[in-house]
């Protein structure tokens, strides 16, 4: 049930301009859809959430490209809108240093799905 709600939360807030993570459950998906959207390589094993998200940022950060990408089309426009809203939430959540399965789950659930 958890992972529903984590999931069904994420993509509600990704509706609005200003909405932020309230737990690891939503920051773990919103991290392999992160993943999933920029061609990030997926962990293995998530593990450890702080150290996980950080190294998510610090990956993009260092990828100039990936977030510079042209916007050749509406449709292009509206898939980096999504990233955008994606890294604010992911870059604005202050993360807990818990961990459970269900958190690992929803990890890989987020890696494995396709933004449009």
């Amino acid at each position: 049930m958890v992972p529903v709600l984590a999931k069904n939360a994420v993509k509600i807030k990704l509706g609005f301009e200003h909405a932020g993570l309230t737990g690891n459950y939503e920051c773990a998906y919103t991290m392999g859809l992160i993943t999933s959207c920029f061609g990030l390589e997926e962990k293995e094993v998530m593990g450890n959430v702080p150290a996980c998200r950080k190294e998510i940022i610090e990956q993009l950060d260092k990828d100039e490209k990936i977030l510079n990408q042209e916007k050749n089309s509406e449709e292009q426009e509206i898939k980096l809108d999504i990233k955008d809203k994606l890294l604010y939430l992911l870059e604005n959540y202050i993360v807990q240093d818990l961990y459970d399965e269900q958190m690992e789950v929803l990890y890989h659930d987020g890696c494995k799905e396709k933004i449009n």
